[in-house]
């Protein structure tokens, strides 16, 4: 699954001329994500609002779709981990005289175009840095997510909850980089990463060190052996890389954090 990161750098410090329009100090840019035709996959959000210094989100209408079909065709499905349910978007085009779609309620917000509920009422939800999301395009296309790229990179997961979450990292990132803080190890708390090719997931339990402060020892003497990393059941290691925003779940009973290899440089 091909994915495009595109990053400016814009320095704090320029030209006089162009001070006026500087809005971020860190790097700026988007990420073109390629949906395969008709597979379920799971995608995320590695950016935040250009200037925003309060929230670390991006909104749900700031991603673009193309090759999507409109019009209560195509989708995304935005998780809340707090309802442990779905809220489903699909992506309102103009309606056949060039205006916006009406809503049936008088009193909602009319779309044209953007991405909104069966009833082509807007939704107006952010997506939180790091957050995942599935979508799904019959013929395939892309969606494209901008914004700032954060200083943050660490997800809070919340107490025994499923978790649709991505590497904060804008890049390919080996699993074996992503470090948890709180998890149950040892075949405790996990990750779950979707394969969009196989339909099916593949699951990666955290494993820590041994009791004599050694390595787990796996089953198969001719497998490589953990400790600590990311491992099946059988405590051998699981080598995949997530593509930039690639999407996976995770669970945490006692809740905890997952950390990234940082995605920009910060002045101590």
């Amino acid at each position: 699954m091909k994915k495009t990161l595109i990053a400016i750098a814009l320095a704090a410090m320029v030209a006089p001329a162009w001070a006026a329009e500087v809005v971020s100090s860190n790097i700026v840019g988007y990420e073109k994500l390629t949906i395969p035709a008709n597979a379920m996959t799971i995608q995320g959000v590695q950016f935040k609002t250009v200037g925003d210094a309060v929230n670390d989100s991006v909104s749900l209408q700031s991603i673009k779709p193309e090759g999507y079909v409109e019009n209560g065709g195509d989708w995304i499905m935005v998780w809340d981990p707090n309802a442990q349910s779905y809220t489903d978007a699909y992506y309102w085009g103009e309606s056949a005289d060039g205006g916006v779609y009406d809503s049936p309620d008088e009193n909602a917000e009319c779309l044209g175009p953007g991405w909104g509920d069966g009833n082509q009422t807007v939704i107006d939800i952010d997506l939180n840095h790091g957050q995942g999301f599935w979508t799904k395009a019959r013929s395939g296309g892309t969606l494209t997510v901008s914004g700032e790229v954060s200083s943050n990179n660490s997800i809070t997961i919340p107490v025994n909850a499923m978790t649709l979450v991505t590497s904060t990292y804008p890049g390919e990132l080996d699993i074996q980089k992503i470090v948890p803080a709180g998890y149950v190890e040892n075949g405790g708390d996990w990750i779950m990463i979707w394969d969009p090719v196989n339909q099916t997931y593949i699951d990666a339990y955290y494993w820590g060190e041994s009791a004599d402060g050694g390595v787990y020892d796996s089953p198969d003497e001719n497998a490589e052996c953990l400790g600590p990393g990311w491992g099946d059941g059988n405590q051998t290691v699981i080598n995949i890389t997530l593509a930039p925003g690639q999407g996976f779940w995770t669970k945490a009973r006692l809740g905890g954090t997952l950390t990234f290899p940082i995605a920009i440089a910060t002045e101590p």
